[in-house]
């Protein structure tokens, strides 16, 4: 019977081993991910049973189930005692701490409350294609779209490098939900630039600029001046933008929004 679990970061990646060893495999292998994460298998006899029941869920009983953190660990429900890797979302949560790898980060309720912030500030919505509005003035993978105005992207294998004017003074390769501008995207190290690539990135510049340990601390307004400088929508202690001449939200307007997201 084979046992896989995917999508294991870096820093659980011998602790997922060491669970699977207690069932007395005949094998285990590890293979890195495409986003960079891991998918652990494990081979067992015949008439080893699975972890969290055979996944309850849905009834899945097939020898080649695949099985992830999040259905061994559903909310409010250990399956197992004997599964230290079985644990509930909400303690996964509440071990996080600023020290944390991006990957766990970006599963915190109040970290994922402030990628909605900073989608809402730097009005993106959920468009991970989005370039900076303004006029296109260089796109060396899509030229046809040179000249037109408030583009956004599909191809999401890399940043699409696509330098916008602005306004008359400003000229930006900002792209993605995020805004990340060409020359941050490439320091971040990231696989491409999916969904899931944008998310974590973001979570790195959040570290970057500190912003971590005063969000677990509920104090969005520390998070937010400390992340001024990253993106211009977000406002200093001041209230306007740290780039002078860049509109900024307001401090009300991402309470709000940041309240409504962790609803």
């Amino acid at each position: 019977m084979k046992r896989t679990i995917t999508d294991v970061t870096d820093a659980k990646l011998n602790f997922v081993i060491a669970a699977m060893k207690v069932d007395n495999p005949t094998s285990i292998t590890k293979n890195k991910q495409d986003n960079g994460l891991w998918t652990v298998i494990g081979e067992f006899p015949d008439n080893t049973v699975a972890p969290a029941d055979l996944a309850k869920e849905n009834e899945a009983t097939s020898p080649d189930m695949i099985v992830t953190p999040a259905n061994l660990a559903k909310e409010n429900e250990v399956s197992s005692p004997d599964l230290p890797f079985a644990t509930t979302a909400k303690t996964a949560a509440s071990s996080v701490s600023a020290s944390s790898a991006p990957e766990d980060l970006v599963l915190h309720p109040k970290i994922k409350a402030m990628l909605e912030v900073l989608a809402f500030t730097e009005g993106t919505g959920n468009n991970y294609g989005k370039v900076v509005n303004g006029t296109v003035i260089k796109s060396p993978h899509d030229p046809q779209l040179v000249g037109k105005k408030n583009v956004s992207v599909t191809d999401l294998s890399r940043h699409p490098e696509i330098l916008v004017q602005v306004n008359a003074a400003i000229k930006s390769t900002a792209a993605g939900r995020y805004q990340f501008l060409k020359k941050t995207w490439d320091e971040l190290n990231m696989p491409n630039f999916q969904p899931k690539s944008q998310d974590i990135a973001a979570v790195k510049l959040m570290k970057r600029r500190k912003m971590i340990e005063p969000l677990l601390s509920d104090d969005l307004h520390e998070a937010v001046f400390r992340g001024a400088p990253e993106w211009a929508s977000l406002p200093t202690k001041g209230g306007g933008s740290f780039f002078g001449g860049q509109p900024a939200r307001t401090i009300k307007e991402i309470e709000k929004k940041y309240k409504e997201a962790l609803a």
